[in-house]
């Protein structure tokens, strides 16, 4: 791989310091400490519009997320269940892209420091460039980026890519994943690994934690990266059953279904949003 433009990274780690990754990682040490979860919030980019999805995440941040998932809209989102994809196509048909999600990115990090992860499939980093896109994250202040359709096998390149721009890097397993393809996934994370809890799509309802506990324990018997559970995730009731296995929760479909019933009312979404951000954040601790 050729080396990276001098002008985007630091010329050395002792420029760099701990990289953002390790931040991200290091946040859930420190949660782990105390007994508390991290709460990670899944938004998408440019739903309702650009200014709305800003000034939702920032509600977030104030409700008490750690960790923000910004999601960049794609037109084929197969992870996906129906609420983020409605939110999806509306951001799509509004204009929104990668290098607007970015721009966004960068707008928020002038407001707060928490960490902020963009999540995308595959096809659109490859369209923006991969070195393009993580040295325009690595400017906009980005902490991480997550990429639900690229598989272990064809990881390597924008794993090292982002190495070098000191991302994180948070790949995905189910509970369908061997203990050895579990090995490998886990070797190439840093911030966190994201444990699929079912089979489906995002806001697939959880009829069972079993299959959530068996990878928790597959994970906890082989690495000690810090783990965070999505897909299905509904209230501060499936938080607190998910919280002894896990060290992070992540809530994304819940959220868009409150924001599409309320978005008609920017005060009244707000509101909503906030205080059922606050309830899981509650029963995190």
């Amino acid at each position: 791989m050729k080396s990276l433009k001098k002008e985007l990274i630091p010329a050395s780690a002792e420029e760099r310091g701990i990289s953002r990754g390790e931040r991200l990682e290091q946040l859930f040490y420190e949660k782990r400490e105390i007994n508390e979860k991290v709460l990670i919030i899944y938004l998408c980019a440019g739903y309702p519009d650009l200014d709305f999805s800003r000034e939702l995440i920032l509600t977030a941040v104030k409700a008490g997320a750690d960790i923000i998932e910004v999601g960049i809209p794609f037109s084929d989102p197969l992870a996906d269940g129906p609420a983020i994809q409605h939110a999806s196509q509306q951001a799509l048909l509004k204009g929104m892209n990668a290098a607007k999600a970015l721009e966004m990115a960068a707008d928020i990090k002038k407001c707060t420091k928490i960490p902020l992860l963009l999540m995308s499939y595959y096809n659109p980093i490859y369209r923006y460039g991969l070195e393009k896109f993580c040295g325009d994250a690595f400017k906009a202040e980005v902490d991480g980026i997550i990429v639900p359709d690229l598989p272990v096998e064809e990881s390597e390149k924008l794993v090292s890519i982002t190495r070098n721009f000191g991302l994180g890097f948070v790949p995905l397993v189910s509970p369908t994943s061997t203990l050895e393809r579990l090995k490998r996934i886990s070797k190439t994370a840093l911030g966190f690994i994201y444990c699929v809890s079912t089979t489906g799509t995002t806001g697939s309802t959880i009829r069972s934690f079993g299959d959530a506990k068996e990878m928790a324990e597959k994970l906890r018997s082989i690495t000690q990266k810090p783990t965070a559970l999505g897909f299905g995730i509904e209230g501060p009731e499936h938080v607190r059953m998910a919280a002894p296995m896990f060290d992070g929760i992540i809530v994304g479909s819940a959220v868009i279904r409150i924001i599409e019933h309320f978005k008609k009312s920017r005060e009244s979404c707000f509101k909503e949003v906030g205080e059922f951000i606050s309830s899981l954040k509650k029963a995190c601790r």
